[in-house]
């Protein structure tokens, strides 16, 4: 039994770090020595967003303070190299269990914060920090799944107010053979992304219902702004969890947009290059799951 735990652990070494591996400890922990921490009960007192972000503060060590830190600046201030370098950890790095509640709200409020600033490329970016740690076998995302997924639904859902005239308009990249444009890219990562989960986490009660209800309602209520790129990140995550539930959901929502055409443009395209695409992609669906809509 002491052979097989040492090599176990000899396995999950391997695979951290170097600048974790002396900070990662593996031993059993017998409840009397983990500290039990009793918030004041205080009907009047809400515990505030601080005081819960100094508690994760005390969860880690300094050195994992410090490798949290470098890990996330180099993503956005380091060299190419330092980048390349930090995903390759987020990716990879048994050690970064403990780092994942921290690592969460750090992406759901980047993610959030340039929501606001309409700067897709670094919303982009913390998709990407995300998509990494997915990679990585040694994470386990359960328990935390409340502190992502809302951030992950409003990349899908969420409007960019912007007028066609602004000048961040200009930092936007797009694939001139294709006109692409980046906000495309960041609901079809975010689509990809909420698939993930739902199919790894399904087992949890009432998981995938709550992830469905959200989209279907976006879908189906009239006096919501719908652009062609939120209706076909809705019908492209619907048809990845389950084409055999949703499948003819989506094509009724097709067939009524034929009839109502209420579809908006996104802030970057015009509405003839935004249907366009639309009409591309929706085409790219169809044929890949083998469904029926003529004339889109």
């Amino acid at each position: 039994m002491a052979s097989s735990t040492k090599t176990r652990d000899y396995k999950l070494q391997d695979h951290v770090h170097p600048l974790t591996k002396n900070n990662l400890t593996i031993k059993s922990i017998h409840p009397r020595n983990v500290s039990v921490r009793r918030p004041h009960i205080n009907n009047d007192t809400v515990p505030s967003l601080q005081s819960s972000q100094a508690c994760l503060a005390h969860e880690l060590s300094i050195e994992q303070q410090l490798y949290f830190k470098l890990l996330t600046e180099s993503c956005f201030n380091g060299t190419d190299k330092q980048c390349t370098d930090a995903f390759h950890c987020f990716s990879s790095d048994a050690a970064l269990q403990p780092l994942l509640p921290r690592l969460l709200v750090f992406i759901a409020k980047g993610i959030e914060t340039n929501i606001h600033l309409h700067d897709l490329n670094f919303i982009i970016r913390f998709l990407s920090i995300l998509k990494m740690l997915t990679i990585n076998k040694f994470i386990l995302f359960d328990k935390y799944l409340h502190s992502i997924i809302p951030t992950l639904l409003t990349c899908l859902i969420c409007i960019f107010d912007m007028s066609k005239n602004d000048n961040i308009l200009s930092t936007i990249d797009h694939n001139a053979m294709n006109s692409y444009s980046t906000i495309w890219i960041v609901r079809e990562q975010a689509s990809d992304l909420i698939s993930y989960f739902e199919n790894k986490y399904s087992h949890i009660s009432y998981f995938t219902e709550r992830i469905i209800s959200i989209i279907k309602s976006n879908l189906i209520i009239n006096n919501t702004t719908k652009t062609f790129s939120i209706v076909y990140a809705c019908i492209r995550t619907l048809l990845l969890i389950n084409i055999q539930v949703y499948g003819s959901f989506v094509i009724d929502i097709l067939q009524n947009y034929k009839k109502t055409k209420i579809f908006e443009a996104d802030f970057d395209l015009d509405y003839n290059e935004q249907q366009t695409i639309f009409n591309q992609k929706i085409n790219e669906l169809l044929e890949k799951y083998n469904l029926i809509l003529e004339d889109i």
